[in-house]
């Protein structure tokens, strides 16, 4: 019986060995892995109601067999990181971004504006129901983007002063939220569904995008984009286009595509989606006034060369 029980040892220790599978060379899965990336588009976008027709021809399957990927950023700053660094080709931006990336790379264009809103939300135990309410408080914005343009023209249509106020910086928009949620902000410049979500937890919109005509948002891309991965970039273009028409037919569940309860979706309106269409005129007019007054490009600055409309009526 002694030698019965490593007889049985060694058959089950040979079944082991021989069910086991191959070890994968580390260096080929390496380089397959580099390879699969180096011919994917990568789209960055922020999870906002701007990004809906990127997310909707994805779940529609307009993206199939064409290698594109999704890739979410949850602050502007990161995504124009993996824009300049190539980590990704195209993003979801707002004008005054891309104006600040076209002056260190001049290759980045604008291809379209998004539709989508923001809202200037007060915290619900604050005593602030107007604009003119906000001096001296906290108003979380990320520096130099869209949530900082758009306070000051809100001051200015207030005809308030743009530096009666304190600016925290918070890039993440998740966290922007939860901190109003934890009312440790008094008050925060959101996009959609987290100025929703706000509004549903207490708090309140005192002012938004719409007050001021403004919109702000774009898509860009890179060189890359539209020399190594043009054909996807068509793709991409057609793509975008026909969720736009399906989105403007039907009403989708938004829970389905962002991290929000379906109250929240049910409450949040649906903003009217164009297909890719250049940015108006008097946006991007206001967002080179705003920069200028930064500081923070050439006083002599036109951004033609910026924008790019090969993409259009795809």
């Amino acid at each position: 019986m002694k030698r019965i029980i490593p007889f049985f040892i060694l058959i089950i220790l040979g079944v082991v060995i021989g069910c086991k599978p191959n070890q994968t060379n580390p260096e080929s899965h390496l380089a397959d892995s580099l390879r699969e990336n180096s011919i994917t588009l990568k789209i960055g976008y922020l999870p906002t109601l701007e990004s809906l027709p990127f997310l909707a021809a994805e779940k529609l399957g307009y993206f199939k067999d064409s290698k594109i990927k999704l890739l979410r950023f949850d602050a502007g700053m990161d995504l124009d990181t993996a824009i300049l660094n190539n980590r990704v080709q195209c993003i979801t931006s707002d004008l005054c971004r891309a104006i600040l990336l076209n002056e260190t790379n001049p290759s980045i264009k604008i291809i379209s504006r998004t539709q989508g809103g923001y809202q200037l939300i007060t915290a619900k135990n604050q005593r602030i129901r107007k604009v003119k309410d906000l001096k001296e408080r906290l108003i979380a914005i990320a520096r130099n983007e869209i949530s900082d343009c758009l306070l000051d023209k809100l001051l200015e249509h207030e005809q308030i002063g743009t530096d009666v106020v304190n600016r925290p910086q918070i890039n993440s928009l998740p966290l922007r939220k939860q901190m109003m949620f934890f009312e440790e902000l008094d008050a925060a410049m959101l996009p959609e569904p987290f100025a929703t979500e706000c509004l549903l937890n207490g708090d309140h919109s005192i002012a938004s995008n719409k007050d001021i005509d403004t919109e702000l948002g774009c898509i860009l891309v890179n060189k890359q984009a539209s020399s190594e991965f043009l054909d996807q970039m068509n793709v991409v273009a057609h793509a975008y286009n026909e969720a736009v028409k399906y989105l403007q037919k039907n009403k989708v569940n938004l829970a389905n595509y962002y991290d929000i309860t379906s109250e929240i979706a049910d409450t949040l309106d649906f903003p009217s989606y164009e297909p890719l269409t250049l940015p108006r005129e008097k946006d991007i007019e206001t967002s080179i006034k705003w920069l200028k007054s930064r500081d923070l490009v050439p006083g002599q600055l036109r951004i033609d060369h910026i924008l790019e409309e090969r993409y259009i009526n795809k």
